[in-house]
């Protein structure tokens, strides 16, 4: 089984490039004869992009983990990261990000006050790929044109 984790920018717009990159990712499985399963975080953006692809690809598993409202309530802003976590610690073969960089202007600062590089990627996603990264999984980062 192959299994990809997909993270991305609740503002990319483009499914297209979603559904290219993920198709490649689908003709590389079966060129090893692997069901494919796709994990994505099931929100607005680049989320809703792959869960179409999954739709039109009856033979792909796919996994979404949406955050509930209630889970908003009681963790905040960091609710999307807790849910990337869990999304991580599951494990997977790779992950395919799908950056827009960050719009704030002045410096931005993720979890725990670390201040993120200049050009990083939106939060939830750059947040994302650290976590994957950690955890040894190898990142694919596909930026917006």
């Amino acid at each position: 089984m192959m299994r990809i984790l997909t993270t991305g920018a609740r503002v990319w717009r483009d499914p297209r490039r979603v559904w290219a990159d993920l198709d490649r990712v689908h003709a590389l499985a079966q060129s090893r004869g692997q069901q494919l399963t796709v994990v994505h975080g099931d929100a607005s953006g680049a989320d809703r992009h792959v869960r179409t692809w999954c739709e039109r690809h009856p033979e792909v598993s796919e996994e979404g983990h949406r955050v509930s409202p209630a889970e908003w309530r009681i963790n905040g802003p960091i609710a999307g990261h807790l849910r990337n976590g869990r999304m991580v610690r599951l494990g997977a073969n790779g992950v395919v990000a799908f950056c827009v960089p960050c719009r704030q202007s002045g410096p931005c600062y993720g979890l725990g006050g670390v201040l993120l590089p200049a050009g990083h990627a939106t939060h939830g996603t750059w947040g994302c790929m650290g976590l994957a990264r950690e955890a040894g999984i190898t990142v694919w980062e596909r930026w917006a044109a």
